[in-house]
């Protein structure tokens, strides 16, 4: 997606568990405790997003690009991550063990306390995450592969 200049769709309403959202605009959007586990983001973007609470467990992001959005206390456990890139956005909080990630770039943004057990990460690279341009990962229990 990132040298594709393919026009999203704006998507409005709530997310639905197990549906398969492809070529979206979620933007400027709460989807404080949403339940939307098994679902799969195809080639979408996320601009000022947040998630409060919830449950996206399971869920699949691929070819995915986020802008100036927050997770904070969702439950991310088991969710597959590929060809995604992070901008600006804030995780504090959230389940994500179990979670596979590749080729998954975070920029400028905050990892706080993730819950990151027996996953697995491949191509992970947070590039000026937090002062100094160095990445923030508070608690990252069982990150490996980390590049910067």
């Amino acid at each position: 997606m990132a040298g594709d200049q393919r026009e999203l769709t704006n998507y409005r309403g709530d997310l639905e568990p197990g549906e398969d959202y492809e070529g979206l605009l979620f933007a400027d959007a709460e989807f404080g405790e949403a339940t939307a586990g098994n679902c799969h983001f195809l080639e979408c973007a996320f601009r000022n997003v947040s998630f409060g609470g919830g449950r996206l467990r399971k869920t699949r992001f691929t070819d995915v690009t986020m802008r100036d959005s927050r997770f904070v206390a969702t439950d991310l456990a088991e969710t597959g991550w590929q060809d995604t890139v992070l901008s600006g956005c804030a995780l504090a909080g959230v389940q994500a063990f179990s979670a596979a990630l590749r080729r998954v770039t975070f920029r400028d943004g905050k990892l706080d306390s993730p819950s990151r057990t027996d996953g697995h990460q491949r191509g992970l690279l947070p590039a000026r995450c937090g002062p100094g341009a160095r990445p923030r990962l508070r608690s990252a229990r069982g990150v490996t592969g980390v590049r910067s």
